[in-house]
């Protein structure tokens, strides 16, 4: 559009109604000369006539902030940035065989992580830093690469104090953009991931990764509808709801902790978009969220992208006999009825913790996303693996 050569900061996504459209508000790094055809002008001057109307926010705190750092601002909204992570990454690519012959370039941009690639004749590498909010993503992946390197990412370096995480392209496609019938076929591979970290969660821990037991998830609900005005936030209706509900959540909790699942691995937002079907097989990506925790939570996120409650049970099933042998059928099978609704809750948590860690108007993305979450689990613990599906 300019015509010459730009460094975008921080694309600010402004969806329209239904999210199937919108406008994006692109901050660039400053390009001295007004580029052939084009004059600057003061912000100030113009602030009440830009369009779409809902820019004129993030032009005003992007005025506000010109001349300070922002304590929640990703790191990639910051000049000088691009040219740091680039020159690391051709770096990094060139000590491990890899001699660029493509620059990076950046590929994606969103609240919660940038992405630049580059290539090597015909190999792909990615570089992902993630927000601050998941200020552990790049060596969490490292350590989980290092133990289970045929299951997750093809990590090739990272720099931890970035927060940089350079990969390898792998092949193949989503899981998501296959039929829902093939979903079923990366649940053992999962499970596999998850047997294969019991007895090790330690190195999760020393990587950065958080310890989140259900006891402590039991433990912060009857005081969740006062955390940064969830509360206020609901229906009356749905509010009334959740404050009955509270003993009975408890209670689900209480009971997968009794059925004695081993804690180990947790990805925290599993589902058919987060599992790549590589030529060597499924491989589970994108561990923001990765924790040390009970693994039948991760079945939640997962069941909700289908409306298919007959998929829903045998994706369960499937889960279950991954583990067989760990503790007793009938243990597994309990903790799989209760995995929705626990599931649910869990990421009413992750909710409460990701919003006030996200900078405005990077925030506004995920609104709704603790109360969606709550509605869910108010349904889980009523309908099971039929929530939803009314």
């Amino acid at each position: 559009m300019l015509g010459v050569p730009c460094v975008p900061l921080r694309l600010t996504w402004l969806p329209a109604q239904g999210w199937r459209s919108g406008s994006i508000v692109v901050e660039l790094e400053s390009l001295g000369a007004a580029p052939s055809g084009f004059r600057w002008i003061d912000p100030n001057d113009v602030l009440e006539s830009v369009q779409p109307s809902e820019a004129r926010p993030v032009v005003r705190r992007w005025l506000e902030r010109r001349n300070a750092v922002v304590a929640l601002e990703p790191p990639w909204a910051r000049a000088g940035w691009f040219a740091r992570t680039s020159a690391w990454m051709v770096e990094r690519m060139a000590e491990a065989g890899f001699a660029p012959t493509e620059a990076p370039r950046l590929v994606y941009q969103g609240p919660l992580a940038a992405v630049l690639r580059a290539r090597s004749d015909g190999q792909a590498m990615f570089l992902k830093c993630a927000a601050p909010v998941f200020a552990h993503e790049a060596s969490i992946t490292h350590a989980l690469a290092r133990r289970t390197p045929d299951l997750v990412p093809a990590v090739v370096a990272s720099e931890p104090d970035e927060n940089w995480l350079l990969m390898r392209d792998h092949g193949g496609s989503l899981l998501d953009e296959g039929p829902e019938a093939a979903w079923i076929d990366a649940v053992p591979r999962l499970v596999e991931l998850q047997r294969l970290w019991i007895g090790a969660t330690d190195l999760i821990a020393a990587a950065g990764g958080q310890t989140r037991p259900i006891a402590d998830l039991a433990a912060a609900v009857p005081a969740m509808l006062d955390r940064d005005g969830l509360g206020g936030r609901l229906d009356p209706a749905v509010r009334e709801a959740w404050i009955g509900a509270v003993p009975r959540l408890v209670d689900a909790c209480a009971a997968l902790i009794a059925l004695d699942v081993p804690d180990t691995l947790v990805h925290g937002d599993l589902h058919p978009g987060n599992i790549v079907v590589s030529p060597s097989g499924p491989i589970v990506v994108d561990w923001s969220d990765a924790a040390v925790g009970n693994p039948f939570i991760d079945l939640a996120t997962f069941l909700v992208r289908t409306k298919d409650r007959d998929l829903r049970r045998r994706l369960v099933d499937a889960y279950v006999d991954g583990w067989d042998g760990v503790v007793p059928r009938s243990r597994l099978e309990a903790a799989g009825e209760l995995a929705m609704t626990v599931g649910s809750l869990y990421q009413v948590a992750t909710y409460q913790a990701l919003l006030p860690a996200l900078d405005d108007p990077d925030r506004a993305m995920f609104t709704g996303g603790d109360t969606g979450w709550l509605k869910r689990t108010l349904d889980a613990l009523e309908y099971g693996l039929d929530a939803g599906l009314a």
